[in-house]
């Protein structure tokens, strides 16, 4: 349903209340259900996450284990594949790659059971059939099972990497990449790193790829179905020419809306004279809501908590003009890498910070895992959870009334974590919250 704007304004007179205590609106007990490790003794951790047709997760990473959950590691990093039941219970664990780094960025289900797996690769061996440079993006196609269906690369002679993948309409899937390469798929490059939108059919055939940037860096955040038929991506930009309308100062939100076939219908710039890093996108209330980071305390940044960064939220109507925006953190490094739209109208944020005052005033050591529960009558309540050691999230994905299952990785075995599979090495971890 539409908020209105004097509702949305709520928003910015925040109530702080504080961390695993109740919600000062509703009087609710953010928790954890439960929280499962997945890995060896090497650094493992998770990218992405979906719910399944069954009820329960395929989940995508990286792993360079070749014990515990893991067996037969190929070199380097491989990409992590993982099943796990609705109680977060291990169904499967798969690893796919080559001798060098690869690594599982994005995962979405399909039609007949099986999973799209959107990664990025260094190597030309093993599961891997070609690269052409650096880093190529690469699409696997899994069985219902895990099992390997088809293997496809995509690039150029330098680096392309991918972050974000999603179905469309006519069952095929649009990949959002990065690009700094000129030839193979990639021509016209507009200098720099450009952003790389790649269409593929249901096969993994490449239907058309555009390129979307300025003269400078541009980098992909996440890209999501538009509700006409077109796309929503968001980003960083420091480009102020071509694709790109302006710049306020270092790297920029930037928010983009593509028709049908990936062609720029307008772009708008979010930010200060620092430098701001768009993660997360999506859409509501029918507006846009993005999430990521931000050093700025100046131009569209109304506040700065005085640390390395600061998480920030934007909100855009359907037009792209910003309606409201919001800072959150203490002195240190705050982050957020994923959003998703929340029970009753919520919108929820996840990050991870090592601030000890703010938002995070009950920090448990190095990087905790941050949440942001935002609600349409204008109240915050902020929840963390981690450790002694470093815990990040990097997906969010809502599973039933009021609860969430987040990703990440974490090398902490103590506080809210338990199970590290050993040697202060990061494993991948699921956590099922209420919040």
């Amino acid at each position: 349903m539409k908020i209105s704007k004097a509702l949305w304004c709520l928003v910015l007179t925040i109530s702080i209340s504080a961390c695993h205590k109740k919600d000062n609106y509703d009087g609710y007990t953010p928790g954890i259900n439960w929280q499962k490790m997945l890995g060896g003794t090497d650094l493992d951790g998770a990218n992405d996450a979906k719910k399944t047709s069954d009820g329960g997760l395929i989940v995508t990473g990286y792993s360079k284990s070749a014990d515990g959950d893991l067996t037969g590691n190929k070199g380097g990093e491989d990409i992590l594949v993982a099943k796990l039941d609705a109680s977060g219970n291990k169904q499967w664990v798969k690893n796919f790659g080559g001798s060098l780094a690869d690594n599982g960025n994005a995962v979405v289900t399909t039609t007949d059971g099986g999973y799209i797996i959107a990664g990025t690769t260094q190597s030309s061996d093993g599961d891997i059939p070609s690269n052409q440079g650096n880093s190529e993006v690469v699409i696997l196609k899994l069985d219902a099972s895990g099992n390997k269906s088809w293997v496809k690369t995509y690039g150029g002679s330098l680096l392309d990497e991918t972050t974000s993948i999603i179905t469309t309409i006519d069952g095929g899937y649009l990949v959002l990449a990065r690009t700094t390469s000129t030839d193979g798929i990639a021509t016209g490059n507009h200098g720099g790193s450009d952003i790389m939108l790649i269409k593929l059919d249901a096969s993994g055939d490449k239907q058309w790829v555009k390129l979307l940037g300025g003269s400078l860096n541009d980098l992909p955040g996440q890209i999501v179905l538009n509700a006409d038929g077109g796309f929503m991506l968001c980003g960083s930009s420091a480009s102020k020419d071509g694709d790109i309308s302006s710049n306020k100062g270092g790297f920029d939100y930037l928010l983009m809306k593509l028709d049908a076939s990936g062609n720029k219908v307008w772009d708008k710039t979010f930010g200060g004279s620092g430098s701001e890093y768009a993660r997360g996108l999506i859409t509501e209330y029918g507006g846009y809501v993005l999430t990521g980071s931000t050093d700025s305390n100046d131009g569209d940044v109304s506040f700065n908590h005085g640390g390395a960064s600061d998480i920030w939220v934007v909100y855009a109507g359907a037009s792209g003009i910003k309606q409201w925006e919001k800072t959150f953190g203490g002195s240190q490094e705050d982050y957020s890498y994923c959003i998703t739209p929340g029970t009753e109208g919520r919108i929820i944020v996840a990050g991870y910070s090592n601030s000890k005052e703010g938002e995070t005033s009950n920090n448990k050591g190095s990087y905790d895992l941050l949440f942001l529960n935002l609600t349409i009558n204008g109240s915050l309540a902020p929840s963390s959870f981690g450790g002694s050691m470093s815990d990040r999230s990097s997906a969010i994905i809502p599973v039933g009334n009021r609860t969430y299952v987040v990703a990440g990785y974490s090398s902490s075995t103590d506080g809210d974590f338990s199970g590290n599979h050993g040697n202060g090495n990061d494993d991948a971890f699921l956590m099922k919250l209420s919040l």
